[in-house]
């Protein structure tokens, strides 16, 4: 009976090492399978951040090639306005200049026009000296032979007066 007792035990103690076996490799099952089957808000929420932060990351970058952007557009601004700055000054100093020449064409315009009218003047003067002048000489016409015969006269003694002299 002992032996049966032993073998009984043994089958026993088999039958509990078997189960105790069992029990330790689905518990361990469960521990390992455990995690991926329950969520857990802690993945959920690292999965989360992980979006939103490749999301930010992404925005981020859209950001600095619009700033990068946004930068050479305003060097480009900044050339420009100075191109035109100068341009500006150029064409100031430009208007200036033909400020001068207009005032100094308007002086020389003033002064031919005074010479015009100087000029005028001494047209009329002229006109009048001529009319004076022809007046005379239809007068003189008149009184030429007496004036021949004076002039006759005056050769005479002109030439009796170098004759002294001579």
């Amino acid at each position: 009976m002992r032996a049966r007792d032993f073998l009984t035990c043994s089958r026993l103690f088999s039958g509990v090492k078997a189960i105790v076996v069992m029990a330790t490799l689905t518990i361990s099952l469960i521990l390992i399978v455990m995690p991926f089957t329950t969520p857990r808000p802690d993945f959920d929420m690292l999965e989360k951040q992980s979006a939103l932060t490749s999301r930010l990351q992404g925005q981020l970058s859209i950001l600095e090639q619009r700033l990068e952007n946004r930068t050479a557009l305003l060097k480009d601004l900044k050339s420009s306005h100075a191109q035109q700055s100068s341009m500006f000054s150029r064409l100031e100093d430009q208007v200036s200049s033909l400020g001068e020449h207009l005032d100094n064409r308007t002086a020389l315009t003033k002064r031919l026009g005074d010479q015009v009218s100087t000029l005028e003047e001494r047209l009329v003067n002229r006109t009048a000296l001529i009319s004076r002048l022809e007046d005379r000489m239809s007068l003189l016409e008149k009184d030429s032979p007496v004036v021949v015969e004076r002039n006759h006269e005056n050769k005479k003694t002109f030439v009796i007066d170098l004759s002294k002299f001579g």
